[in-house]
Order: C-alpha cells, then structure tokens, then sequence
C-alpha cells in the first residue's frame, strides 16, 4: 500500500461565478456518469447538482460555472419533498448511483432516511425505499426502513443496488423494490478476533460481483462476498489508526478510509484516507484459499 506523490497533478477547482448562479456549499459525494465523459453528479446539503468538466474550464484554470452546471434536484432549503425536481427537497444527501437504463439517478437521502430517484428526463423525484424512520427493517419500498450513507450498483445483475448506512449492508432491487440485509459471516484475523465490520461505508463492486468496503472505525478495507456473507479484511490492522505503508494486512495502517474507486484492470484500489490519496494493490486472492 502506498500513499502517492509526485506521479500525478491534484488541483483545486474553484466554484465561482455570477451571483444567481448555483454554488455548493458543502459537497458530499461525487458520481461519475457511466458512459459520458466529463459529466458528473455532486450531492450537497439539499440538493442534487450536475457538473460539466469538459465546458467549464476558464482561461485561469478554474472551473467556472455555466448552463451545464445546474441544480437538477432539491432546494436550499433542507426538507423532504417528492414531485418536481425543481420544487423536491432533500436532507443530507450522500451517496449516488444509477440503473442501467441511465434514466434515473438514485440518491441517498441519509437524514430523511429513505433512497429517492430523480428522473433525468421527467425531471421528477420520487421516494423508492424508505418509510422515514430511522431503522433497519427489510421490506418491499416504502414500507421498509433504512438509513442510507453509500451505494453502489452490482456489476453482473444490473438490477441489484448495495447500501450501506450505520452497521449494516442492505441489497436493493431496482425492480421489484424490495431491500434485504445481508448476513455477514464473522471473520478470523491473524490474531484470532472474530468480531464484524463496524461501520461500512463506501463500497466499490469488482467486475465478479465482489464488494470491497471502507470501514473508518475498524480502520480497514474489507472484501464482502454478498452471495455467501464471507468477509475478510484485505488492509489495515484492527483498531490501529496512521499513515504506515507497506504490507497491507501485516504492516500497514489506515486511518479513516472513505471514497474510493478500482483502477480499470482492477490491480489498483485508489482510496481516500482522512488528508491522503493512498493506493492499495489488490490481493490476487480476496478470502483466504
């Protein structure tokens, strides 16, 4: 594992621009649209925003806003409203994701508990999971409860979404609506602790259908296997919190381990942690043999 520098460029692009024009106040997640390159989706306090890279770059080198940098979704003012995009309200919303079709943008809506769907061509929102409490009861939409953080889509069934929120990782079906937990085995460290996951958080799919997941309390990266509930940690030492680099379960140290992403050959998972972008070379094997 290895934290990078020097082999590539980072920089701050600044949001600014004409007063009536939208400005984030506080970014949450980011989602890349699958196949258009440039766009991307950011969620902030209460609202839903789409970003264009590709036609916003100023002759300064900031990124400027223009008619491509719009609020799709929500309002200013933090709520819980279905309907139009343009008069739909949101509560902290974090992660995002998107079905198959590319129809519709699936958003986790942590404070209001519940998964909404904006249309990306009706412009409308609607609720998908979620009764608004905060619970983790299984059920078909809105009559079951979650607390949604992060999401990702499964890469073989399409219709599959993964969630997670607090100790748990739920399976949600695009299609029929219904969300279940998965049940996740206890795992055997080196040193013979058998205790779970504490707080998954974000999550990235690799192309065999495999979950890898951040775990910022546990301070380590863990393989999930949703089929079987098996799980194994793949990085960081329990309980041990730094900036070590080297052998990923033996030596090195994570601290709070967030968004991340599988380089295109799935050798790489570039992962953000607390004030670093770290590297961690996939094991060739995710559970033990």
């Amino acid at each position: 594992m290895a934290e990078l520098a020097g082999c590539c460029r980072i920089e701050s692009r600044e949001w600014w621009g004409v007063t009536e024009r939208p400005v984030f106040t506080a970014p949450r997640a980011l989602f890349a649209h699958p196949t258009t390159p440039g766009l991307m989706y950011v969620s902030d306090t209460a609202q839903i925003f789409l970003v264009d890279t590709t036609t916003a770059i100023n002759r300064d080198g900031r990124i400027g806003l223009n008619t491509r940098n719009s609020v799709i979704a929500g309002m200013s003012v933090a709520g819980y409203m279905d309907g139009a995009a343009n008069a739909s309200q949101f509560k902290l919303p974090l992660g995002l994701s998107m079905n198959a079709t590319e129809t519709e943008l699936i958003v986790c809506d942590h404070s209001n508990h519940r998964l909404r769907a904006i249309d990306l061509t009706e412009q409308t929102v609607r609720t998908v999971c979620g009764n608004g409490e905060a619970a983790h009861t299984d059920g078909i939409g809105t009559a079951a409860s979650i607390v949604p953080q992060y999401i990702v889509r499964h890469t073989i069934n399409s219709d599959l979404f993964y969630v997670s929120g607090h100790a748990f990782i739920r399976c949600w079906n695009y299609q029929t609506g219904a969300i279940t937990t998965l049940k996740l085995k206890p795992f055997a460290l080196s040193d013979g602790d058998g205790n779970e996951m504490c707080e998954p958080g974000a999550m990235v799919c690799t192309r065999g259908g495999m979950l890898i997941v951040m775990d910022g309390v546990r301070t380590g990266i863990f393989a999930v296997n949703p089929a079987t509930g098996d799980v194994a940690r793949i990085a960081g030492e329990r309980d041990r919190r730094g900036g070590r680099d080297g052998h990923a379960r033996e030596v090195a140290s994570v601290n709070t381990p967030a968004a991340a992403v599988l380089d295109r050959d799935e050798q790489y998972l570039f992962f953000v942690d607390f004030i670093h972008i770290r590297r961690l070379t996939m094991p060739d094997h995710l559970f033990p043999m």
